[in-house]
């Protein structure tokens, strides 16, 4: 995590910034909403059997077996090792702004 600049703790959080910051998440999430709706339409029609037009860009599904570290640390380590883990894990500091 980086550490946050060196600002005078006197400056004052305006309301703007605090709006600015609120439209940004909003045209982030509405970004993220529509490469996801993008990324599905694609995945269906390749899982269909279209085919990619030939160009510059290419497409293709690759599958994997997915894993949680944490069921295999359990199956290999024990339940003593994963609290371990745990309880040295760095904590993450979030902003939330309503």
């Amino acid at each position: 995590m980086s550490k946050p600049s060196a600002v005078p703790a006197d400056e004052r959080v305006t309301q703007f910034d605090l709006e600015r910051y609120a439209r940004l998440r909003m045209e982030r999430d509405a970004a993220e909403k529509a490469l996801d709706e993008e990324k599905a339409r694609l995945k269906a029609m390749l899982q269909a059997g279209a085919e990619i037009e030939p160009g510059a860009r290419t497409a293709r599904l690759i599958e994997y077996p997915t894993v949680g570290w944490k069921q295999v640390v359990l199956r290999k380590l024990g339940q003593a090792y994963v609290e371990w883990v745990e309880a040295r894990a760095t904590r993450a500091v979030r902003l939330e702004i309503r």
